[in-house]
């Protein structure tokens, strides 16, 4: 289906929480939407269901399967997969070649506020999202559970909207909301480090948490590694070496000597911190 219209709104709402482009002083920002000069990330929409004659939303697992394989072919670097599943149409097959081209897959994980998690939740290769509220308590509607990867935001999220096509925006909740969160986190840690893929964004994305478990102590160890913290996440992909000196050097008096380090990902002022020892032992 080539026609990218958004009839039910979800979509749309999710593609914004993701990539909406940030600094335009227009409507919302997403996670990873760039803004000014610099390109956000960017959105393929591959529709894989329809709305019904009740307006509920449903998805086909063979649509699905036909999506994950396109997008892969497409170089897609994460999936957002804000709907239920189940093992069916060739979804796992799709699941496993993506995974193996490197592409983080970001799960709901349901909001029946229950431990059952669906296929592609409980798979150990993709990323299954619970859902927060502003104070960092699980989302009364949020499925939680061993299972669960991390959390994120999901409560009354602000996001765009298409009202059957129509531009506009609406705050909804679910863990459709929170798994756009973490994919635009992907989408930022992509962008500084294009060489990595699942195996590196993963772990900087489930090491790099606040620990939530103490709003939470009905839950502990059911919603992950705590909620997810973007700017830890960031933080993790920059580090400085310094090369000269690496210790042990034997210095003159008055002389001048040259500090050296390397960096990665690191702007601004750098300080180091030098120790030294006179002859006697003192330091």
């Amino acid at each position: 289906d080539n026609n990218p219209t958004d009839f039910n709104g979800h979509g749309t709402h999710v593609s914004g929480i993701a990539a909406a482009i940030t600094n335009n002083g227009v409507g919302v920002a997403g996670i990873a939407g760039g803004g000014g000069t610099e390109q956000g990330a960017r959105i393929m929409a591959l529709r894989i269901g329809y709305t019904w004659g009740d307006g509920n939303g449903y998805v086909e697992m063979d649509y699905a399967a036909q999506a994950f394989n396109y997008g892969r072919i497409k170089g897609a670097h994460a999936f957002n997969c804000s709907w239920g599943n189940n093992n069916s149409g060739g979804l796992g097959a799709a699941t496993d070649a993506a995974i193996a081209a490197g592409i983080v897959v970001c799960v709901a994980a349901g909001n029946a506020n229950n431990q059952s998690a669906s296929y592609l939740a409980g798979r150990t290769d993709c990323i299954a999202v619970a859902s927060t509220d502003a104070n960092d308590v699980k989302s009364s509607f949020s499925s939680y559970g061993s299972w669960v990867d991390v959390s994120a935001p999901g409560s009354s999220i602000f996001s765009t909207y298409s009202d059957q096509g129509i531009a506009d925006y609406a705050s909804l909740s679910g863990t459709s909301m929170a798994t756009p969160c973490v994919v635009g986190e992907v989408g930022l840690l992509k962008s500084r480090m294009p060489a990595w893929n699942r195996t590196q964004i993963t772990p900087a994305i489930l090491n790099n948490v606040d620990n939530i478990y103490d709003e939470n102590p009905a839950f502990v160890g059911l919603l992950g590694s705590g909620r997810i913290n973007v700017n830890l996440a960031l933080l993790s992909t920059s580090s400085i070496t310094v090369t000269v000196p690496n210790g042990g050097e034997s210095w003159i008096e008055g002389t001048a000597q040259n500090i050296t380090w390397t960096s990665l990902n690191v702007t601004g002022n750098v300080n180091v911190e030098l120790n030294r020892s006179y002859p006697g032992g003192a330091w």
